[in-house]
Formats: structure tokens, sequence, C-alpha cells
């Protein structure tokens, strides 16, 4: 039997909160996803305000190791992965899909520069698992009482 519900197919991961994403000119680097075993990566990037003049990139890195010999940086960019966010798109989300990643870990890096901009948060939906299914949501990302509802029961 095949299972299509998308949480026995998706892997659910919170990379970065409202709390790490405040108002800033800063770069800010979500933690990283473990694409042992997935084949596709879509990252979300939840924005707030962004105030005008501000200059805001989203980019994807990648390493090996994930950053204990083969740092993150602008060396281990994703090539063609920046999106340029425009001071006019505050509560929006851009996204960024990877198709078979290169290396084991990957990242969002955001750069924010002359004016604030606030990040909401940033999602990270592995999918093309290879292996077993269902998958195993991490607890840290996923309320332990989410469900899937079906109709008719």
């Amino acid at each position: 039997m095949t299972i299509r519900d998308i949480p026995s197919n998706v892997t659910f991961s919170v990379l970065t909160t409202t709390l790490q994403g405040v108002a800033a000119q800063t770069e800010l680097d979500s933690s990283s996803v473990d694409m042992n075993d997935y084949d596709r990566v879509v990252f979300m990037t939840l924005f707030g305000v962004i105030t005008a003049g501000s200059v805001v990139a989203v980019k994807l890195q990648h390493s090996t190791d994930d950053n204990v010999t083969d740092s993150y940086g602008t060396s281990n960019d994703v090539t063609g992965s920046s999106v340029a966010v425009a001071d006019t798109q505050s509560n929006k989300i851009a996204y960024i899909e990877l198709i078979r990643p290169q290396k084991r870990y990957v990242r969002v890096a955001i750069t924010r520069t002359t004016q604030n901009a606030v990040i909401g948060g940033i999602l990270a939906l592995r999918y093309h698992k290879m292996g077993s299914l269902p998958v195993t949501q991490p607890t840290a990302s996923v309320v332990a009482t989410s469900k899937i509802v079906k109709y008719p029961a």
C-alpha cells in the first residue's frame, strides 16, 4: 500500500524561530539539515516587515561534514540558489527547492543590509526519502499531538 499523506513522506524541520530572526541588518544563518537518505528539500523563509531600503538576499550553503572541516561560507554557496527579496515583500515567503544536493548538509544563509528586515522563521521540508516510510518527524520541530484527519472517518 502506498503512503500518500504528507507527514508520512516529508520530514519537517524548524531551522530558525522568530526570536532568532528579529529585525536586524545582519547575516542570519539557519541550522543545517542532514540530507542523508533524502533526494530533495524545500527551504521556506518567512518574512515579517522589511523596512524600505533594505537589501535582502536568501541563499543556500552546503557542507560535507556540517562545518567540521568543510566550513560554510561563500566558498560553499550552492550555485544558482540566491534569491533577492525586495523591500516591498513584507509578510511573504521566499522558498528555494534543492534537488539532488551535492553535499550532505545544507543550510540557509540570509544577508540583511541597509535597513531592518524581520525573519519570522525558516522551515525545511525534506522529501523523496530513500529507504523505509513513513518518516519519523523530529520531536524538536513537530508538536507531538499533530494529526492527520480523514473524511469520512
